[in-house]
């Protein structure tokens, strides 16, 4: 019985590992990705302020017109 007990104990400690392997590449791999679009974002506003200035006004007027209340949008 002892040996059944190591057994499992093992097995799940070594799926346990795997998986931390695992979580540890996906979020390496998420943390490059966005590091790497970051840059891309930067390099974007850097090349055409004007448009991501537009762009940002743009977004910031809707979604303040659908995060205002209901009454509000009656007008």
């Amino acid at each position: 019985m002892s040996h059944l007990k190591t057994g499992v104990s093992n097995g799940a400690e070594a799926a346990s590992n795997q998986i931390d392997v695992a979580a540890r590449k996906v979020v390496s791999t998420v943390t490059e990705e966005g590091k790497q679009s970051l840059k891309w974002i930067g390099d974007e506003i850097e090349a055409r302020p004007v448009l991501s200035l537009l762009i940002a006004l743009g977004l910031g007027y809707v979604g303040g017109r659908l995060l205002a209340s209901p009454s509000q949008n009656a007008r």
